[in-house]
């Protein structure tokens, strides 16, 4: 992907397309690491968090309750599961 290096206030910035933040899921406000690869032309971006990391906090404020078990039920399966498979 080709991009031009933009006038932000003070700074310079680059602007990432859909192509690129659709699939990482980067978001508005979200805070990188950015530095200088060895050879010294090559720009790296990181994301300080991963895009899931709030999933965790969310997950432990709203636990699982005994009527969530699995699909199936805790102790339910498929009929087929008692019988020996032939392959």
């Amino acid at each position: 992907m080709k991009t031009i290096v933009r006038k932000v206030g003070n700074s310079l910035g680059i602007l990432l397309s859909k192509e690129i933040t659709g699939p990482l899921q980067i978001h508005e406000s979200d805070e990188f690491e950015v530095s200088v690869a060895p050879d010294g032309r090559t720009i790296l971006i990181s994301p300080l968090t991963s895009p899931h990391a709030e999933w965790e906090s969310w997950l432990n404020a709203h636990p699982q309750t005994p009527s969530e078990g699995l699909l199936l039920g805790e102790d339910e399966g498929l009929s087929s599961d008692s019988k020996e498979w032939v392959w």
